[in-house]
């Protein structure tokens, strides 16, 4: 990339011989504070500022340079922030190991807002991650680890920040990025967002993780905290560590929190209204404008073919999403047509949904500890397809408040009513409804209705299991909860229930949906930061635990229990248990069953606590 485009400030004029720029061709733009072309060579011995004068003039290791990547990304686009015709953008370079050589506060997390971007490109084979690998960092072990990271770790994004004094705060992405493929990232600091400042990372201009920080991480010791791209110093402060295997390129730090349609792919970003600006044409060709968009189409045209089942005092709302939709979406349901005009009408069941919530997260090996795989949708009935798994699934439990006959829609945020239309996510005809017990699904292999009458007049046993524990092979049964079971309805929840020889064995699997990770200002249990679904150890949550700030004004309510509860009067009425030979029992943090058996103490004969 040429730095003509970009700010040059004062100061750098030997830079611009050594670069063979005219001074007078420069076009300052406020904002750039740093720009590393990242196309050095081996034996070059620095990454340099385009710029300013942020020259990473050590590099941790000799060779570290291992020349022009083979597929550079194409050239960054010019955008409200960046102007001028991009220039040439001759390669990237494969594992870049640069770091300055003192502490620079103007690249820490201080009271200032800046933005960092570049490309990646990981050469992991797709989906076989593992190992941490530094984008941009200024934790060392020099710096006794304190100071932020941003790194790939198991092919998810990680952004780690730790003070002088106090917690550290961890996010991490969803979605995988160990594809092979060339990204643009975007990580966005503002420091007056909140009470400690507010991270965001973009990839490719979509939004992938954010949260809370820690505060100002320069008011305190920062000995050894020095900003380094593609590795972390080891502790004889000069080796490299966790380095980046792959190619890096078109590195820019900003001062002020940037927007997509600022950033360096600014002309791929969304537009005001999620619409995707149409790319730059080649040279000497037409550019083709844009549609003009349709009445019903609104800003995500791609929520469509809602479809709506009833069965066993549920509803089943089923569509179709396009797989980069990643927006957060609204149920409603009303006796009548929800349109434009009706939707202030319509009851909203929830405004949480998140994005393909048709994938079964506890198969996913991405979403779920000790999921073996393949991924896949969720199976609604004994024997029948899954589900596509970047659709939308929501399940509704009729009230008995509920019209006999409903209508419902969903709406992605930010999306104005003015984007419902009749059959693409609104519903066409009403569906009939009614009050009736909740029933499982059955998941397993061979015959339900065989596997529950071998359970007649046997002996029921609940057991929950330990920390990190999982019950074995297939989870039998899901069930989607009421209002009354999790923190929204429709929650899904999977157990298992084996016929043994005297006894009828249910295993709760204590795993729930709450839709981010918590942080470890939330809770010391690293393993409960891991994924969006968290261990309750058998005992509830709160009604808010989908948001860190307003949980701490929730209710804590034991939904767990709730739950075991009813998965254990379900079973004994479906397998025809003995009544008076009921047991419970369990390790570790399973021992949680204690609560269950002395909230209830006329269900059981007997209850067995493994570790007391």
């Amino acid at each position: 990339m040429d730095p003509r485009s970009l700010t040059r400030p004062a100061g750098t004029a030997a830079l611009a011989c050594m670069l063979a720029l005219p001074l007078a061709a420069q076009t300052p733009r406020a904002g750039t504070i740093a720009y590393w072309q990242i196309d050095e060579t081996v034996g070059e011995g620095a990454l340099r500022d385009a710029v300013g004068d942020y020259n990473f003039t050590t590099l941790v290791s000799t060779g570290e340079l291992a020349g022009p990547a083979v597929n550079p990304v194409p050239n960054p686009d010019a955008g409200p922030f960046h102007s001028g015709d991009p220039a040439a953008n001759p390669g990237a370079t494969t594992a870049p190991r640069g770091a300055q050589a003192d502490y620079i506060a103007v690249f820490d997390m201080r009271l200032t807002p800046w933005t960092l971007e570049g490309w990646f490109r990981n050469d992991a084979p797709p989906g076989t991650h593992r190992a941490p690998e530094i984008i941009a960092t200024t934790r060392h072990s020099g710096s006794n680890w304190k100071g932020w990271d941003l790194i790939l770790y198991s092919g998810r994004l990680r952004v780690l920040m730790a003070p002088p004094q106090g917690k550290e705060a961890t996010l991490w992405s969803t979605r995988r990025f160990d594809d092979g493929a060339w990204h643009h990232f975007a990580l966005v600091w503002r420091p007056k967002v909140g009470l400690r400042g507010r991270v965001e990372v973009f990839i490719d201009s979509k939004s992938v993780l954010k949260g809370d920080g820690v505060g100002d991480l320069g008011a305190g010791d920062t000995t050894g905290r020095r900003f380094a791209i593609g590795t972390q110093i080891a502790r004889d402060g000069r080796s490299p560590t966790l380095s980046w295997r792959g190619a890096l390129d078109e590195f820019r730090f900003s001062s002020g929190a940037l927007a997509p349609a600022q950033f360096l792919n600014g002309r791929q970003a969304l537009a005001p209204g999620g619409a995707r600006v149409p790319p730059k044409a080649a040279p000497g060709a037409e550019a083709t404008p844009a549609p003009a968009p349709t009445p019903g189409k609104g800003i995500d045209p791609m929520i469509r073919n809602l479809k709506a089942e009833y069965r066993n005092g549920q509803v089943f709302l089923t569509w179709n999403e396009g797989p980069e939709h990643d927006r957060r979406l609204s149920v409603y349901v009303s006796a009548d047509p929800i349109g434009p005009a009706t939707l202030g009408k319509a009851r909203l069941l929830t405004d949480r949904l998140h994005a393909h919530s048709a994938n079964d997260w506890y198969d996913d090996p991405e979403r779920c500890p000790k999921a073996s795989g393949p991924r896949h949708g969720w199976v609604l009935a004994p024997g029948a397809p899954p589900l596509d798994p970047t659709g939308g699934l929501f399940v509704h439990t009729v009230k008995p408040t509920d019209p006999d006959r409903v209508h419902f829609a969903v709406l992605a945020e930010g999306q104005p009513p003015t984007a419902l239309l009749t059959g693409r996510n609104t519903t066409r005809e009403a569906v009939a409804t009614r009050v009736e017990p909740i029933q499982p699904i059955w998941q397993g292999s061979g015959d339900a209705e065989g596997h529950q009458a071998a359970g007649r007049n046997k002996a029921l046993a609940v057991f929950l299991h330990s920390h990190q524990g999982r019950p074995g092979g297939t989870l039998t049964y899901l069930m989607f909860g009421d209002h009354t079971m999790g923190w929204r309805e429709g929650l899904a929840h999977k157990f298992k229930v084996s016929v043994l020889d005297k006894v009828v064995l249910i295993e709760p699997y204590d795993r729930v949906w709450i839709d981010r990770r918590p942080t470890a200002d939330e809770t010391y249990i690293a393993y409960n930061r891991l994924y969006r679904n968290i261990e309750t150890w058998h005992y509830g949550t709160n009604d808010k635990i989908y948001d860190a700030e307003l949980k701490k004004t929730g209710m804590p309510t034991n939904y767990t229990e709730r739950l075991n509860l009813w998965q254990l009067d379900w079973v004994a009425e479906a397998y025809g248990t003995h009544p008076q030979r009921v047991y419970a029992y369990g390790a570790s943090m399973g021992t949680g069953i204690q609560r269950l058996v002395m909230q209830e103490p006329n269900r059981f004969a007997v209850c067995d606590l493994l570790v007391p």
